[in-house]
């Protein structure tokens, strides 16, 4: 099909709604495949399309960001100019250029996507487009945050932050502007790197603090990020981070879980929101044990002067099944790091971790509902630790067996005693 055929279509392909006939959903997905293969051809004549209908626009942009992620390159100024032309366009903003036929394609699909084709174009340096080409982006990126409406608090329930980040149109454009303000700064001459972050940029970003929840799971997912932006700025907003309200402060929070632990400076300055994790019983499981996973970490490296102070410790005196559960998968997955540990400090490791399995053995016999019990049996595998029986850890053995008792259970006790009994007295290997 010649580019004027293609044109035509665009504006005219109506669905005939016959069994084998064809669909506005199957052209626009053949489109977007052949955006794909080739975008420098539609790159070429896509300043012609500020007037084509939500799903085609969606479906080309869609198709411009799959083409790049597969490095195929093309002309990223034509593109940014249709962008801004398409979303500054009157019939755009009026909702004109949605099909009657199918208003699931919104203007909110259009603007999230042209956020994510920029965060495919602004995140690889080694594949990226030309930094002339940044004054554009952030031209289009402004505007599409213009064009988001403003989330109502108020509305907003507890939930996974995260997810609702990774596909909201706000958290798509957000990640957007963050890209763009890192390759911008990435990219400054050496003698202008102390003020790293594009000011417009900068403001819109603490604009959006009041209008989308996305900016609190941002501000936290991706904190060491913001630090290479502006140290100072990222101080002076984690001063504020305590007094947050409920909503906004799980959302941070959940992209503070979603990260690695963090450094001893702000594991002090965030000190009092991981007690409030504890105190109101938000402690945070998504995406790789989420706050536990901090938690261990700290203990490991002795953040807190004793297992006593940890909020590890913390989090297991009145745990739910849900947190003793995710503790227990978190405990049994150090096995593997730990014995590729080459800093010489695995003994070390291995008794905190016993420690915490006595405390868990406290938890789980507090516990008398069976179904409750029953989810708890994965502890037995703690017994992977132990090297060698001795007078101690033989009881968190001996509490497991009393507690469980079923034939999984009974193999994996069994297999253990076969490591242990050539080096452990046959004293503890009777019990």
């Amino acid at each position: 099909m010649s580019d004027e055929q293609l044109l035509n279509e665009l504006d005219s392909f109506k669905s005939n709604y016959g069994f084998d006939d064809p669909t506005i959903d199957g052209f626009a997905e053949a489109i977007k495949e052949a955006v794909e293969e080739d975008p420098n051809r539609f790159a070429h004549f896509v300043e012609e399309l500020v007037e084509i209908k939500f799903i085609y626009a969606y479906n080309i942009l869609s198709g411009f960001s799959k083409a790049w992620r597969l490095s195929r390159d093309f002309d990223w100024d034509k593109v940014m100019k249709f962008c801004y032309a398409y979303i500054t366009n009157e019939s755009f903003k009026s909702n004109k250029l949605q099909l009657e036929d199918d208003f699931r394609v919104t203007k909110d699909w259009i603007i999230g996507e042209i956020g994510m084709l920029i965060t495919s174009g602004a995140q690889n340096e080694q594949h990226s487009f030309d930094c002339k080409l940044l004054p554009n982006c952030k031209k289009v990126l402004l505007q599409c945050l213009d064009e988001l409406p403003k989330d109502d608090f108020s509305t907003i329930r507890s939930g996974d932050f995260i997810l609702h980040s990774l596909n909201s149109t706000a958290g798509h454009v957000l990640t957007g502007l963050l890209n763009y303000s890192l390759k911008y700064a990435r990219n400054l001459p050496n003698n202008q790197k102390v003020a790293r972050w594009d000011i417009e940029a900068k403001l819109a970003f603490e604009q959006s603090f009041e209008n989308h929840i996305d900016s609190y799971v941002l501000f936290g997912k991706f904190l060491s990020q913001f630090m290479f932006l502006d140290n100072t700025w990222v101080n002076d907003n984690l001063s504020k981070v305590e007094d947050y309200d409920d909503i906004k402060w799980e959302a941070f929070m959940s992209g503070i879980a979603f990260r690695n632990p963090l450094n001893i400076d702000f594991y002090k300055i965030l000190y009092s929101s991981y007690q409030r994790a504890i105190d109101s019983d938000k402690i945070l499981t998504f995406y790789n044990h989420g706050l536990l996973r901090h938690f261990l970490a700290y203990y490991f490296w002795n953040y807190e002067n004793s297992f006593e102070e940890s909020f590890l410790y913390k989090s297991l005196k009145n745990p739910n099944i849900h947190v003793l559960q995710k503790i227990i998968s978190l405990l049994r997955g150090q096995k593997s790091i730990i014995d590729n540990d080459q800093i010489g400090n695995k003994e070390d490791l291995i008794n905190k971790i016993l420690k915490v399995w006595g405390l868990i053995n406290q938890s789980i016999e507090k516990i008398t509902d069976s179904n409750d019990s029953k989810l708890l049996e994965g502890v037995v595998y703690l017994t992977d630790f132990i090297e060698k029986l001795d007078e101690e850890n033989v009881l968190l053995v001996e509490e497991n067996m009393k507690k469980f008792q079923n034939q999984i259970v009974n193999i994996h006790i069994t297999e253990a005693l076969s490591r242990w009994i050539n080096n452990s007295p046959a004293h503890l290997i009777s019990r």
